[in-house]
């Protein structure tokens, strides 16, 4: 046997030592579990440009305002406080045109998990203040909280908890089924001792957010799970399970693998109302108007013991609608109908965003069957209503051997539509619909078409049957037969 050449045993040697040498380096790094990692937290402050007025010294009210920040946040956050008013967003103009996009460029250089921009001003002699925070992992900029005070020693409280109020927990979410997830928050582990006000409580509602990130760990593209909501309900210091909530059939799909984080954020609700637009997936895409919704901000499914209070509200002519936000962070279910049918069952938070955008399938295709299919039932109650009149008086008037009406109505009878009449109106509808979604490849759609003309058939075959006619028409031969047979004659008496 030949001994194997001297490269093959340099790099086993190579291996087995890089082998020992990362075994040596997981051993000796320790990571921090994620319950335990404080929120990196910035302040930016900008003072008015007479900032003496109000405030004999800047830096001791900075201080001020941090000491009170920490009063809520405790070890939870690392914070740092600092005056910024060279900033480009504390200019008045980009402060108050201030948006995501603008955002994204104007606050670049802090790689903190939260960027507050505090913005004070002074106007008729009272010292008020505005608070954004803007979310650099998702690009949400929250709305403005104001804080104002005649006093400015006053004003850090104030701010403070405007501060707070903007704060929205993270954490890691991780699938267990299609009902439940593992959740993991932030830094709830942290202070659970302190007399510092709850992180978040069990009930909290989270929107699950998927991360994919580059090699250097830079995020390289965010895809949040629309429609679908995580509602804690068992933590202990921040880990614990939530139920999963979604108006779609498989939510949450992608598997863990390679650079991806499941990232959950707390859904509170910032602003005052969420105005949601409905469009139709058609091209180019047209607004759905007049369509009715309606708003279940108790329950949904339908508890019939304890039915759940419904708002129903229609679409403006641009296809939208507005929900105001609820006193607490709760998540209800909003459904919108075509016609009689069902188009889309959603979960939402009301203020959890300012414009949300719903695409829908396009079903026009639907909506103009369903219309010509009313024609026809409309005809139909006609119809039968006709002939069940009809059939009633040609009945009384047998019977009064009125026969000169009686075969007027029986004429009547015979000159109303065929039965089958009906069924080539509902097969001419069925035909050319699902021509028209087969050729544009719309699978549900066609089952729907073939799902309501054959109800309608069915509703034909149900009233229109020959038997009640042909009874009739039994009927009045009878009594005809009776009514011209001469009377028996009368026997003779016997003597």
């Amino acid at each position: 046997m030949r001994p194997a050449p001297t490269w093959i045993a340099g790099i086993v040697a190579i291996l087995l030592f890089s082998h020992g040498d990362r075994g040596v380096a997981q051993d000796a790094v320790t990571v921090t579990p994620i319950e335990y990692v404080p929120y990196s937290v910035a302040v930016q402050v900008s003072l008015p440009e007479n900032p003496d007025a109000h405030i004999a010294d800047a830096a001791a009210w900075l201080s001020e305002l941090q000491a009170a920040i920490i009063r809520r946040a405790g070890p939870r956050w690392a914070l740092t406080v600092q005056r910024d008013s060279q900033a480009a967003w504390s200019r008045p103009s980009a402060w108050r045109d201030l948006n995501a996009a603008k955002a994204s460029k104007l606050v670049t250089d802090n790689p903190a998990d939260f960027i507050y921009l505090v913005q004070l001003s002074s106007t008729g002699g009272t010292l008020s203040g505005e608070v954004r925070v803007w979310e650099p992992l998702v690009s949400v900029l929250s709305p403005l909280r104001k804080a104002t005070a005649v006093d400015s020693r006053e004003l850090p409280e104030q701010v403070a908890q405007a501060v707070w109020e903007l704060f929205r927990p993270r954490g890691h979410w991780q699938k267990i089924d299609d009902a439940q997830a593992r959740l993991r928050v932030q830094a709830a582990g942290l202070g659970t001792d302190s007399a510092l006000p709850p992180l978040l409580d069990v009930g909290e509602v989270f929107n699950p957010w998927i991360v994919l990130r580059k090699r250097d760990q830079s995020v390289d593209r965010i895809v949040p799970q629309s429609w679908t909501y995580l509602i804690a309900e068992t933590l202990i210091d921040g880990r614990g399970q939530a139920r999963i909530v979604s108006g779609l059939r498989n939510p949450l799909t992608l598997k863990p693998r390679g650079r991806v984080e499941f990232v959950a954020i707390a859904a509170r609700p910032q602003w005052s109302e969420t105005t949601i637009t409905f469009r139709r997936q058609s091209s180019p895409p047209e607004v759905l108007a007049a369509h009715e919704t309606q708003w279940y901000a108790d329950q949904f499914p339908i508890d019939e013991e304890h039915p759940p209070k419904v708002a129903r509200q229609l679409t403006d002519r641009f296809g939208k609608m507005t929900l105001q936000k609820m006193p607490e962070a709760r998540l209800g279910w909003l459904t919108i109908t075509s016609g009689s049918q069902l188009l889309a069952r959603l979960p939402i938070v009301p203020g959890e965003e300012h414009q949300r955008e719903v695409m829908l399938p396009d079903d026009s295709l639907r909506l103009q069957v369903e219309g010509q299919l009313q024609l026809v039932q409309s005809d139909l109650v006609s119809f039968v209503a006709t002939r069940t009149a009809l059939i009633a008086i040609t009945r009384a008037s047998a019977k009064k051997s009125d026969w000169e009406a009686v075969d007027a109505r029986l004429k009547q009878l015979n000159l109303l539509p065929s039965p089958q009449s009906f069924l080539d109106r509902v097969n001419a509808i069925r035909v050319a619909a699902v021509a028209k979604a087969r050729s544009a490849k719309d699978r549900t759609t066609e089952q729907r078409v073939s799902r309501m003309t054959d109800d309608t058939a069915e509703l034909v075959k149900r009233y229109l049957n020959d038997d009640k006619l042909a009874v009739l028409k039994e009927e009045v031969a009878e009594l005809r037969a009776a009514d011209v047979e001469p009377p028996d004659a009368p026997k003779a008496k016997t003597p």
